[in-house]
């Protein structure tokens, strides 16, 4: 900067000498030494603004015009010096204030370009104080947007309309204010673009904000939008934006600003999220806050009450699919700045259609629009960021975590992974648990579309959608943790030899299954293996009686001219039915030995053992039973079955003399206890045998009698006591007051802790018996 003060101070001297005494009368003279060290310009705005850029006009006087600038500056801001900010360390083009006239007129002239007055005065600075960025400021001199603004005019005064203007790292320069920086800088800028001013605007593709003559496109969008109506505004929402930033799903169905929930908007195989009205709820809003109640409230309470009363009006128990409903409210204090957002969307759209032959406007507008969705779209997921919903009976209102918006995610996924995560209202995957509780204990198979329709109607449990529900019971069947049947279930004691043949081919346990349907059956395990069980037998039966038909009056054959006989059913068919029926039996020794033995050849005794060795396992032959009996009596004598051993001798005792002769029992076995009763005892009964299990640390066997129908059993070894307990549970929650029965067979010492339980089962009136070995 040296080199400038030496070569302009003489002539910087004298113009300020002009202006100060001259026609100022301010002050004496100067000297050319103490001019520069009093007032220190910086070295951006002289060397990169006056003279790169100002300077390089043909028609304006370089060297003068510049120094007349400058001490014009100067003047201004030994008027103004109390209001320049402290942290401002030499004269920069914040300090060049174009609210004085005189400056104003100076970098305004028509030299530079027409009507660029209006350019300032409109959008940077006025005598008055009234142009945009200082009503931004709120002061007429030196604020951060006029100063900002002031840097961004200065470097569009350039004659090359390609350079005109400058970026935030420029004007960072330019300024030299240690309170800023170049990210605080684009911060102003973008704001001054977005909100403010009228005539500035970004160089397509770089980072260079400049000013024109014109009217941005921006401030277009902004004047437009104040002529879009409350009505557009929603049907806008209703139409494009909603719907593409929260979508429904193939587990999620989205419903947009419905007054009510009935049972045809709502899907039991989906969760049904409800969007509520975001003018309902400031309209409510608005109303409590002129109340005396709440006027002194704060924000959130205000809204929690809005919430409140909307859940209570919308959604009830006895609303249809209540389970799967959850209600999306905004934040109500934000919905006016989100309205003013759409608006512009919408404006935005207007314009296009009225300058479609405006190619340059076009591309500034489709970026301005692209910002505008960008920022809309993030207001709409944090406006929306409250979720009421039923879990057990209880209405609840939960606030969603921030999230941040993100055009390739679904926001609807967000919200069901932040249900499921947070408050375990909804799940992506069931166990075998989950199913058993929603069948109920009473239960032994259901059909899907009942599940499904329970699950959703059901506030008790978690909703699960379909998708998910039908992967989970694929995955199940698999493991061999369900069954799955399509067609009509029966009872095992009922399966006769025509339902056989359908319950082998269809029921699905441990086996990969493609689809899961509506009309499938679930079936628990237990049941699944005794109706599976009763199913293969009677079809086995039915195979062995065909077979036998074939044999005529052959005592055996291959199973190869079996097949032939009876091309409909493969070999397996074939050996399953020889394992099963007591009227057949496979051979997997040497025919010949057979053969011989027919022949009336004798056999040796190593030969008899390999013939009767021969008989049950896998081979190629299949005999008549009532054969292989005489074949076995031929060869060998049978002796004297042993007696068998004697049984030991069983007390029964029941619970009040067990107490009493507790001493003379100490040590002795249990091996079965049965409860027998009628009525509300049931509850009590149930959870002790379910305690005692686990206090008792007990292995055995339960079965349970309601009403004369066994709804459950165990038939092996008791493993899993949370199960039995939360089994045994849901049979205490029957409403009606039946007969019932349950037995428990184990192998438990007489002892303390058994006496313990004992007593415990005195505090009901049913009957109670031990068997006591």
């Amino acid at each position: 900067m040296k080199s400038i003060d030496e070569k302009y101070a003489k002539e910087a001297a004298k113009a300020l000498h002009d202006l100060y005494v001259t026609k100022l009368g301010i002050g004496e003279s100067i000297s050319e030494e103490r001019l520069f060290e009093c007032y220190p310009f910086n070295p951006e705005l002289v060397e990169e603004i006056f003279f790169g850029r100002i300077g390089m006009y043909e028609e304006f006087q370089r060297t003068r015009g510049i120094l007349k600038i400058m001490a014009r500056v100067i003047v201004n801001l030994l008027r103004h010096a109390d209001e320049l900010p402290e942290t401002t360390i030499f004269i920069s083009a914040g300090e060049v204030d174009l609210s004085d006239p005189e400056l104003m007129r100076k970098l305004a002239d028509k030299v530079f370009g027409a009507k660029l007055d209006q350019v300032i005065q409109t959008d940077i600075a006025t005598a008055e104080g009234t142009a945009h960025a200082q009503i931004a400021d709120r002061k007429t001199r030196f604020g951060n947007f006029v100063r900002v603004a002031t840097a961004v005019y200065l470097y569009s005064l350039y004659p090359d309309e390609t350079k005109k203007g400058a970026n935030s790292r420029q004007i960072f320069k330019v300024l030299g204010d240690e309170s800023l920086n170049p990210s605080t800088i684009d911060a102003y800028l973008e704001k001054l673009y977005d909100e403010i001013a009228t005539h500035i605007f970004r160089a397509e593709g770089t980072d260079r904000y400049y000013f024109k003559t014109e009217e941005n496109p921006r401030a277009l969008v902004r004047y437009a939008a104040k002529d879009v109506k409350d009505e557009e505004v929603k049907l806008h929402l209703q139409k494009k934006l909603v719907g593409k930033i929260i979508p429904s799903t193939d587990v999620v169905s989205v419903n947009i600003f419905e007054k009510e929930i009935k049972r045809d908007s709502t899907n039991p195989e989906k969760l049904n999220i409800f969007l509520i009205d975001y003018e309902e709820v400031f309209r409510l809003y608005a109303s409590l806050k002129r109340t005396k109640e709440y006027e002194s409230e704060s924000e959130d309470v205000v809204a929690g009450e809005v919430y409140s009363r909307i859940f209570s009006s919308m959604l009830s128990i006895t609303t249809p699919n209540r389970n799967s409903v959850v209600l999306l409210f905004p934040v109500a204090w934000e919905i006016p700045s989100f309205m003013d957002d759409v608006k512009e969307l919408i404006a935005c759209e207007k314009l296009k259609k009225e300058r479609a032959k405006d190619k340059e406007f076009l591309r500034e507008l489709k970026s301005i629009q692209e910002r505008i969705y960008a920022k809309t779209a993030q207001k709409l997921v944090n406006l929306y960021s409250y979720t009421g919903f039923f879990q057990r009976n209880d209405h609840v209102v939960r606030q969603l975590s921030p999230i941040t918006y993100d055009e390739k995610a679904k926001y609807t996924e967000r919200i069901f992974e932040e249900l499921e995560r947070k408050w375990g209202k909804v799940l992506s995957s069931v166990s075998v648990d989950y199913i058993n509780g929603v069948m109920g204990m009473e239960r032994e198979h259901m059909r899907v579309s009942e599940l499904i329709s329970t699950i959703a109607n059901s506030t008790s449990y978690p909703f699960v959608p379909a998708k998910y529900l039908k992967g989970s019971i694929k995955e199940l069947v698999r493991d061999g943790e369900l069954a799955l049947y399509r067609g009509e279930v029966c009872k095992p004691e009922e399966v006769d030899l025509t339902k056989s043949e359908e319950i082998v081919r269809s029921l699905k346990i441990r086996s990969e299954i493609q689809d899961v349907r509506d009309s499938d059956y679930i079936l628990k395990k237990e049941f699944a293996e005794e109706l599976l069980e009763a199913a293969e037998k009677k079809r086995a039966d039915r195979i062995a009686q065909r077979i036998l038909e074939v044999l005529g009056d052959s005592n055996y054959a291959e199973i190869s001219y079996i097949e032939s006989a009876i091309p409909d059913l493969s070999r397996k068919d074939i050996v399953d039915a020889a394992k099963r029926s007591q009227r057949l039996e496979l051979y997997g020794g040497k025919i010949s030995l057979v053969k011989k033995l027919e022949d009336g050849v004798e056999v040796n005794e190593n030969e008899t053992e390999e013939i009767i060795s021969g008989f049950g396992k896998d081979g190629d032959f299949i005999f008549k039973s009532d054969y292989v009996e005489e074949i076995k009596k031929r060869l060998i004598s049978t002796p004297a079955p042993p007696s068998p051993p004697p049984m030991p001798e069983m007390e029964k005792v029941d619970v009040q003399n067990l107490i009493e002769k507790f001493e003379e029992l100490r040590g002795k076995k249990v091996k079965l206890l049965r409860i027998a009763g009628k009525g509300s005892d049931l509850k009590e009964d149930s959870l002790s045998v379910s305690g005692a299990v686990s206090f008792l640390n007990l292995a055995g066997r339960i079965k349970v009698d309601v009403r004369g129908s066994v709804v459950f059993r165990c038939g092996a070894e008791i493993e899993k006591v949370g199960v039995i307990a939360e089994i045994l549970k849901k049979i205490t929650e029957l409403d009606a007051n039946p007969e019932y029965s349950i037995e428990l067979e184990t192998d438990a010492e007489i002892n303390d802790d058994f006496r313990i339980f004992a007593e415990e089962l005195t505090s009901t009136k049913s009957e109670k018996q031990f068997w006591v070995e």
